[in-house]
């Protein structure tokens, strides 16, 4: 079962698992898998929400495992800024209402839109400012 929550970048445990990730200024999200780290994310809040950097070890790297970090570190960000940006491009991100921005993506935080997953009509039309 995953959980994502706040990890201390100096624990040695961590460094072990992502050893130059740490090295970066900001918060660090990690995702656990039964209490192990399984993926990191790197964020920064300042005026804006950022996510800058993720990894997964790669027995977790699948599509909907990265789908459901994604999202969860975007919720989390929704209540810090008005304004989420994102220093890479992921298509996963697209899905819950980003938009490229050179080799990036940003979201107003009111514009994020989860969509059921599980069933049901997933046909939900994003339009992006250009």
């Amino acid at each position: 079962m995953f959980s994502v929550d706040l990890i201390n970048p100096f624990d040695e445990q961590n460094i072990s698992v992502f050893p130059d990730f740490f090295k970066c200024q900001g918060a660090f999200v990690g995702l656990l898998s039964d209490g192990r780290l399984a993926g990191a994310a790197n964020v920064v809040i300042n005026k804006n929400a950022a996510i800058k950097k993720v990894l997964l070890l790669k027995e977790f790297d699948e599509e909907n495992v990265r789908r459901f970090f994604l999202r969860a570190i975007t919720l989390k960000l929704i209540n810090c800024s008005d304004l989420i940006l994102s220093d890479f491009y992921d298509a996963l991100l697209e899905e819950i209402g980003f938009c490229a921005e050179g080799n990036g993506m940003k979201c107003l935080s009111k514009d994020v839109v989860f969509k059921k997953m599980c069933g049901g009509d997933q046909k939900t039309t994003i339009i992006c400012e250009k």
